[in-house]
């Protein structure tokens, strides 16, 4: 058989390739915690919970992605894309935390759901924001005796933030959409010098490195990209610098300059 009649059959390693690699090659504690049937078990338990509560989970509501509310769900049925997503978010998260090891750390919404994390790696002082994902952390996930404060989000709204925060874990949509329209700003006011902010999910499918120049209408889409609009504005504070890790769903990590 010749070279050209030889037919050889691949194809390019997908987002959920590369996430499946990575945890297969960490020795980490937190690969898998997603993929228990513990886990899986609550998951579900958290969508009948929120839907008893008369939330609604169409697409027209809640959108098509994976997002804080279509989770539960996806993890629920076993969605082994989101399953090794989630942990890939979990591994990098576990990096960025070992390497600053925070001593104040405020959750507006965890990254991770885990009791290991929350006790070993983010520190002595923990804020948490007073939100669904509060609920689901007292109701259903596993935060075994971690301590923490709870941060109404009233105070959030209002500019009232505890400060000289080391790290913050946040999510896109809860920038965007909060009433105050400078959370962003306030939260990056709050960091400590050299303090450190994980805004996860930021990369809205890889939308963020679409090509401007295809045409004049995907221009104007791109300008309303929420993921473009975060980080445009990202690039208009003087002092922060700022990267993204593309794999999966994205992870912006902000750090605040040193005096």
């Amino acid at each position: 058989m010749t070279a050209d009649s030889e037919q050889v059959k691949w194809r390019a390693p997908s987002w959920g390739d590369v996430c499946k690699a990575q945890i297969k090659l960490s020795k980490s504690k937190l690969v898998s915690i997603s993929n228990t049937e513990k886990s899986i078990s609550q998951n579900k338990e958290i969508v009948d919970y929120e839907e008893s509560l008369g939330m609604i989970r169409s697409v027209k509501i809640v959108g098509a992605g994976i997002n804080a509310l279509t989770f539960p769900e996806l993890m629920g049925n076993r969605n082994e894309m989101v399953i090794a997503g989630v942990n890939s978010h979990a591994l990098m998260s576990e990096m960025i935390s070992l390497l600053k090891k925070p001593q104040r750390t405020l959750i507006h919404i965890g990254v991770i759901n885990d009791s290991n994390f929350y006790n070993s790696y983010i520190g002595n002082k923990i804020y948490i924001v007073n939100n669904y994902y509060l609920d689901r952390l007292e109701n259903f996930y596993d935060k075994e005796e971690t301590e923490f404060e709870v941060v109404d989000i009233l105070d959030l709204n209002t500019g009232k933030i505890p400060q000289n925060l080391d790290m913050i874990y946040t999510l896109p949509i809860e920038l965007l959409t909060a009433l105050n329209k400078n959370l962003l700003e306030d939260l990056i006011d709050a960091l400590a010098p050299h303090g450190c902010m994980i805004i996860a999910s930021s990369s809205d499918g890889q939308s963020l490195y679409a090509d401007q120049e295809l045409n004049i209408a995907t221009a104007k889409q791109i300008e309303s990209n929420p993921m473009q609009v975060l980080h445009n504005r990202l690039n208009n504070i003087e002092n922060i610098s700022y990267f993204h890790i593309l794999t999966f769903g994205g992870l912006t990590v902000v750090i605040k300059n040193g005096i």
